[in-house]
């Protein structure tokens, strides 16, 4: 067994990732990196982008490791990490300092994007630039070669040719320069190579920004102009996409050194451009396409019109639990996984007539795939359900049994219906919120008429936007009736849209757009202070009955950060008792983040608002729920109401959920009643209360205060 504690200043071997490749034919010696940090070997991305760009990286993890890499070989540049065994790495950067000045030996600092007080350490100990450790490849690499250059412009002038020499051979960076003073830019070998134009100098500003695709030219020209007004601004840095000869687009990182004269006048740019086109087109997670590349081969295909394809737009269920409860790490695990089982699902798809099919990673838990020469939804979908197969297999991850499923949007191309990508795309996102509409873990073919629903979906979401704020959204109440002496018991608030166009539009077209789109938090939060005013109102029209009203809360609702305060003030500036006021939560709320929820309930509860279990028996319905959390009452769902005179087992259930609320000292109220036959049969039950359109369909406000101001027993219009 091998003892792997190591001591502070322990010196390991380092291997570098250089080591690894084959040698290369001929060609000068590659410039050395050190890359310092206690979890060195775990950079793989960064070393390995460094190394395919000509460079030779070496690891160490702690200070003495690092001292004697530097002390016997040539390393030019250091990256440093945060952390060393026993030491930190600001501890030894300024070790480096006190030895090497930042000219002779530069070190980029890597610090996490979110950690500003270390980088501003770190400049200040005298670290020539600072990054992040998952900087995208092509910025690293940049980085590294722009530190390397403005060191080999401080040497010689016989040195700094050979190492210019050097470097220019074993990449294909654009050297450039921009004197100031005369306007004019130079550049090296290479541009000319990438634009088709001359290189050297006496280009102008006009002359590279003709170059630039026309969406980037503004932007670059800004950012170098923007130069000259901020004389404390010492390094550049831009991205761009260049248009070749060919027509062919190139991304180009351009960073450069700022040089100013003592007063802060800006005099010379110089630096590198580097070629990202390759970190641009693809997913550095998974490796495949990423979402700009395969558009812009799907734009291809339907500008050579020969082959009818299929897109088959795939996007995982419930990811994000997975990813929030096991970490990022754990789920990027899970879509590299995926990412494979979906490329051998596909290589498994007969190829005949099958010349082209491309794979990808759009964003996030989306892939997307494309099959040509598919021209029958049949076919699509038996290759949708092949990737359903592939997908549900489990996953082992930290001894854990993962299941995982996707649902897939999928749309077929043929003749002229489709002129770019982005109409392609649209309608296969329309066809997978089809599939997540339906219940998730399937497959939907697109049609046109989902379309059009999406479009009416679309304006209906404009429209919500502005409901709230026009007053159209209003509460009717239903009553809550008392079994046994027919008495008014309360009212349960629930929401209405009178839409200027569509009349009164129906909950359940409009409450999952405002779920989806958040505007449900706004449009609660309104519905809560309103019902309140109005139960207010009431309760002086009847301070003696015990009136009680509830108001629906969604998922996204209750775990708002602001429900707690807000349904706290209400209770206490209207002065309500415990329990009066009455919020109804889905046992929904109840699955997955158990330990919250109990603890937002509790607060609740202490703050005087009455709970209730909405639809219980058709969720994951749980004695636990009951007896451990601050409930104070329940409402069985309309399912069993419904069945209470067909069906004996329903009433059996009815009964023993009536029971069990009685011995928890629980308030029970049945939903749904209709006939004067269920209300008889919840009557011998010994069900308390009771609403449904026996009583009344839900009124309006006018309506119901009419039935406060009878304050009698319940009797139903004739």
């Amino acid at each position: 067994m091998f003892d792997d504690t190591p001591s502070s200043m322990a010196l390991w071997p380092t291997i570098s990732p250089a080591q690894l490749l084959p040698p290369p034919e001929s060609g000068p010696p590659l410039r050395r990196i050190l890359l310092v940090d206690e979890e060195a070997g775990t950079y793989g991305e960064l070393t390995g982008n460094l190394a395919g760009a000509g460079f030779s990286v070496d690891l160490a993890t702690t200070a003495g490791q690092a001292l004697e890499q530097i002390r016997e070989s040539e390393v030019e540049l250091i990256l440093l990490g945060e952390t060393l065994l026993g030491m930190s790495g600001l501890d030894l950067l300024r070790l480096l300092r006190a030895a090497w000045t930042p000219q002779q030996l530069p070190v980029i600092m890597l610090a996490a994007a979110s950690h500003n007080e270390v980088e501003a350490a770190a400049l200040e100990a005298g670290a020539n630039d600072c990054m992040s450790p998952l900087v995208e490849g092509g910025r690293a690499i940049a980085r590294v070669r722009s530190q390397l250059h403005l060191k080999d412009e401080r040497l010689g002038a016989r040195e700094r040719a050979e190492r210019l020499f050097r470097a220019t051979t074993v990449s294909t960076d654009v050297v450039w320069e921009w004197n100031v003073s005369t306007g004019t830019f130079w550049f090296s070998g290479e541009w000319g190579h990438l634009t088709g134009r001359p290189t050297g100098g006496g280009a102008r500003l006009a002359d590279w920004l003709a170059l630039v695709h026309p969406e980037d030219a503004e932007p670059l020209e800004t950012a170098l102009r923007s130069l000259q007004d901020d004389p404390d601004q010492m390094e550049f840095g831009q991205e761009y996409r260049l248009v070749a000869p060919s027509g062919e687009i190139r991304w180009l990182y351009c960073r450069a050194n700022v040089e100013r004269d003592r007063n802060g006048a800006l005099l010379r740019l110089t630096g590198l451009q580097t070629d990202i086109t390759r970190n641009k087109n693809i997913d550095w997670l998974t490796q495949l396409p990423n979402r700009e590349n395969i558009l812009v081969r799907v734009d291809r295909m339907l500008a050579g019109r020969n082959l009818p394809f299929a897109l088959l737009l795939l996007d995982l269920d419930r990811f994000r639990i997975i990813n929030e409860s096991l970490g990022p790490a754990a789920g990027d695990r899970i879509l590299r996984e995926v990412a494979m089982r979906l490329e051998r699902a596909t290589r498994a798809v007969p190829a005949a007539r099958r010349p082209e099919d491309y794979l990808a990673r759009v964003h996030g838990d989306t892939f997307l795939l494309v099959l040509s020469d598919v021209d029958c939804a049949e076919q699509a979908r038996a290759i949708a359900d092949r990737l359903q197969v592939q997908i549900r297999r489990p996953l082992q991850l930290a001894g854990r049994e993962i299941r995982i499923s996707a649902s897939i949007g999928i749309v077929l191309s043929h003749g002229d219906q489709y002129k770019c990508a982005f109409e392609v795309l649209r309608d296969a996102e329309i066809a997978l919120h089809q599939a997540k509409t339906l219940g998730r873990a399937r497959s939907v073919s697109f049609d046109t008429e989902m379309r059009n629903d999406a479009l009416n979906r679309m304006d209906l979401e404009i429209d919500l936007r502005r409901a709230l704020d026009e007053d159209e959204l209003v509460l009717f109440y239903q009553p809550k009736i008392d079994i046994q002496s027919g008495a008014l018991a309360g009212f349960e608030a629930l929401l209405r849209w009178r839409h200027p166009r569509l009349g009164l539009v129906a909950p359940l077209k409009f409450i999952p757009i405002a779920e989806e789109t958040g505007l449900i938090i706004p449009i609660g939060a309104w519905a809560m202070e309103d019902s309140a005013r109005q139960f207010a109102e009431w309760r002086k029209l009847l301070p003696e009955a015990g009136l009680q009203v509830s108001v629906n809360l969604s998922v996204k609702q209750f775990f708002d950060r602001d429900l707690v305060e807000m349904a706290t003030r209400i209770v206490r500036d209207l002065g309500f008792p415990h329990g009066a006021f009455c919020l109804e939560v889905t046992e929904s709320v109840l699955i997955g983040e158990i330990q919250v929820a109990a603890e937002i309930l509790r607060r609740l509860h202490t703050a005087g608002v009455g709970l209730m279990i909405d639809d219980f028996g058709t969720g994951y319905s749980s004695l636990t729920y009951l007896t451990n959390l601050p409930f104070d009452a329940l409402k069985i769902d309309r399912s069993f109401v419904s069945r209470l005179e067909v069906d004996e087992n329903s009433a059996e259930v009815v009964k023993a959920v009536v029971s069990l609320a009685r011995n928890l000292k629980l308030d029970v109220i049945a939903e749904g009643v209709e006939t004067v036959e269920q209300l008889e049969t919840l009557r011998r039950i010994g069900c308390p209360s009771a609403q449904g359109y026996y009583f009344a369909k839900p009124v309006d406000v006018e309506t119901a205060t009419k039935m406060v101001e009878a304050s009698r027993p319940f009797q139903r219009p004739a």
